[in-house]
Formats: C-alpha cells, sequence, structure tokens
C-alpha cells in the first residue's frame, strides 16, 4: 500500500532556509533517536530513546512555536526507542505514527497505544503500508516487514523493527532500527535495493547485525551509530567498527560526538557534530 500523508496545520518555520534533507542522529544515551527534517518544512522523528531527554532535544532543533510532528515511527517496542515518545506524544501535536503492530505487553507499549487512540492519531502498520510520501521531494520506503505482524508475539523483537529507507532529491538514508543480521540475509535474498548514501547502522553497533554482506550491499559513504556512553554492551562492537573501517565506511558514533547532523543539499551532504565541522562529500 502506498499512502500520502496529510499533515497538521498550517506550520510556521524559522527564517533559514532548509536542506533537501536534514537528519540527526541524537545523543539521547543507549538508544535511538532520530530526528529528520525536509525542505517542504515536514518533520519526523524515528523512536525516542531511553528516556526523556529527546524532548529537550527537540527543543533544541525544532522552534518554541513549533509544536508539531508530522510523523513519528517506532521501529519496535524496545524501551531504548520507546520511553520517550510517550512524553512526545503528550506535549506535540502527532500527525500520524507508523509502527509494526506486534504484540507487547510492556506498559510503556500499551502506553504509547493508548496515547495515539485517545488523541486520534492516525496510525499505519509496517508491512501493510510499503510506502510512504511524506512530501513532494521525501518517500519513506519500508523495506521489512514486508507483512502486517498486528497482534503477533515476536520472541526477538528486534527481527520484527522497521528498516526504512529514505528518499529526498537523489539521496538515500537506511534507517535500521535494531534489524539483526537474519533480517539483513532476507533483505539480501530478496534483492532489496538496500544501496544508500548513508546508514544508520543496527542495533547501535552490535555483532549481531551490520554483517560484511549487507555494508558492501549498502555501500554508504558514511555510517551513523547511536550508542550510550560507558554502555554496559560494549557497543559498539569492535568487529563492526573493525568491518566498517576495512571497508572504507567512515562511520561517526554519538558517545564520541554527540548529536550528528547531516545535511543534504544541491552540492552533496554536510556533516557537523560536537568536535567535528564540515565534513563534506
Amino acid at each position: 500500500m502506498i499512502v500520502s500523508l496529510s499533515f497538521i496545520g498550517f506550520v510556521l518555520w524559522d527564517l533559514a532556509q532548509p536542506a533537501v534533507l536534514t537528519v540527526r542522529v541524537l545523543d539521547i544515551g543507549q538508544g535511538d533517536s532520530i530526528l529528520i527534517q525536509t525542505a517542504e518544512r515536514r518533520s519526523i522523528l524515528v523512536d525516542g530513546g531511553p528516556d526523556n531527554t529527546v524532548v529537550y532535544k527537540l527543543g533544541e532543533y525544532l522552534p518554541f512555536y513549533r509544536r508539531t510532528i508530522d510523523l513519528v515511527v517506532l521501529t519496535h517496542p524496545d524501551s531504548d526507542h520507546l520511553m520517550g515518545l510517550n512524553e512526545v506524544i503528550q506535549r506535540y501535536q502527532v500527525g500520524a505514527v507508523l509502527l509494526t503492530g506486534v504484540s507487547d505487553d510492556a506498559g510503556a507499549y500499551q502506553s504509547f497505544l493508548e496515547l495515539i487512540a485517545s488523541r486520534g492519531v492516525q496510525a499505519f502498520v509496517a508491512g501493510a503500508v510499503r510506502e510512504l510520501t511524506i512530501d513532494g521531494q521525501t518517500t519513506l520506503m519500508i523495506l521489512h516487514p514486508g507483512q502486517p505482524l498486528v497482534g503477533q508475539t515476536i520472541e526477538d523483537s528486534n527481527g520484527a523493527s522497521i528498516v526504512g529507507q529514505l528518499r529526498a532529491g537523489g539521496f538515500t538514508v537506511l534507517l535500521t532500527g535494531d534489524a539483526p543480521l537474519k533480517v539483513e540475509a532476507a533483505l539480501l535474498k530478496a534483492g532489496a535495493d538496500v544501496q544508500s548514501t548513508v546508514l544508520k547502522v543496527s542495533h547501535h553497533g552490535s555483532r549481531t547485525a551490520s554483517g560484511e554482506a549487507f555494508l558492501r550491499a549498502v555501500s554508504p559513504q558514511l555510517a551513523l551509530i547511536s550508542s550510550g556512553r560507558d554502555n554496559r554492551y560494549g557497543h559498539p562492537h569492535p568487529s563492526v567498527v573493525e568491518r566498517l573501517t576495512g571497508l572504507g565506511i567512515p562511520a561517526l558514533n554519538t558517545q564520541q560526538t554527540g548529536d550528528i547532523t547531516v545535511r543534504f543539499g544541491p552540492a552533496g551532504f554536510s556533516v557537523t557534530a560536537s568536535g567535528i565541522e564540515g565534513l563534506e562529500k
């Protein structure tokens, strides 16, 4: 199914002209949260991290009068992707939510479902929806799951992670959630076009993902890793870092750089983060 989103109201914006696409991997600790802003003033939040830090990050990057988020994507219900979204739903007017619809009894996930229902937020299920038109220049393609998982109990919730490819202005960004090696293998076997300009590395750089064949197929010009400082999992795993290095893929990690901002424009893309400025491709 292909869906064009209906967005909420007239939105003021700051006076600065946006790039074709801006993607920010937010430094929210051991978890994932990615803020995307399009050239046509649409905003997408992919995951909300492990706590309310995301709310303060949104306050840094969205003008104080910008109290709307056009699309929230919950890649899967694990707490390090979900927890901050409950506060976001309460504080912002959200136009639509994309989720897997899997069954999960966790209280935070049930609160999330109740919140979006009580506020009348339109919900789309990955698998039933395969393509979301964000605006005239931007599309989100759903590569995984390939079918709806509504009501299903998934033993390994990472295996149900939404894998989406954002396309805008000739650039592509692959958003992988916590998708493991078996999902990567399934995508390659199915012949999915995963080649992308930028890759958000799966599962915080865990060794359970980012296989060599998959990285070669994606062939990104830049890889972005979201992981917390001194996290108990040892993310990113040295084997993943070595694999990226061996393939000549430059990688940035939020635990070292803080928030990472990638701006895509007519001349290519540039990256800014704490400690680095103006990396251009």
